[in-house]
């Protein structure tokens, strides 16, 4: 099942049609999307010395991505497109989450601090 998961990721991240699996698994994906935007929110506190494990990630980062689903949903209801479900939209949302960890990766420590604050930022 995992390598069905990174496979069906992969075609989705690459804006590839992705196959029945993502259909009839829904809830393997939602998880794995899940357990990447939390790794997303905590890596933003991973290299933070004040930073407490019962802080990381707080309730309030856990739940931004089923309002954000909420609010897209509801955004985009009046343009009636097909197959428009919350489940779809919070399934989406949360497959979008693997590369956010990448943001999370400290630079600073794989190099200098000042190399760190000058390194060009992805996509720029």
């Amino acid at each position: 099942m995992l390598k069905t998961l990174l496979i069906e990721e992969l075609r989705f991240l690459a804006f590839r049609p992705n196959g029945l699996a993502i259909r009839t698994h829904w809830k393997a994906f939602l998880v794995f999307g899940l357990f990447f935007t939390w790794l997303a929110g905590v890596g933003r506190f991973w290299d933070n010395p004040k930073a407490h494990l019962c802080k990381i990630p707080r309730p309030r980062l856990r739940c931004c991505i089923f309002v954000l689903a909420f609010i897209v949903f509801l955004l985009l209801l009046p343009l009636k497109p097909r197959n428009w479900t919350y489940r779809n939209v919070l399934l989406f949302i949360a497959l979008t989450a693997p590369p956010a960890v990448l943001y999370a990766i400290p630079v600073e420590k794989f190099m200098a601090a000042e190399a760190a604050r000058t390194a060009p930022m992805p996509g720029s």
